[in-house]
């Protein structure tokens, strides 16, 4: 078993991530905007801070895997190349 953190994010972010403005709210986050940002910020920190391995849905390119880092006041998606062999 491996010992390495690694996260799902499910309709966190919609947009490529170079999230300076977390505060913007999107589709489900309209209701509960604050909540939203606050949540965003957390798991981003959490997860640059841990470098952990990310799977998001909405973050390109396929397999939607790679690592968020902090950049400045936001984050940057780093994506992991897919390894295809024919």
């Amino acid at each position: 078993m491996n010992d390495f953190p690694a996260y799902t994010l499910v309709d966190t972010e919609t947009r490529r991530i170079a999230s300076h403005f977390v505060e913007q709210a999107f589709q489900i986050s309209v209701a509960l905007p604050n909540e939203a940002a606050v949540s965003k910020q957390h798991l981003f920190n959490k997860t640059s801070s841990e470098k952990a391995l990310v799977f998001a849905h909405h973050f390109p390119p396929f397999p939607n895997l790679g690592y968020i880092s902090k950049r400045g006041i936001g984050w940057e998606w780093q994506p992991v190349q897919a390894a295809i062999s024919a």
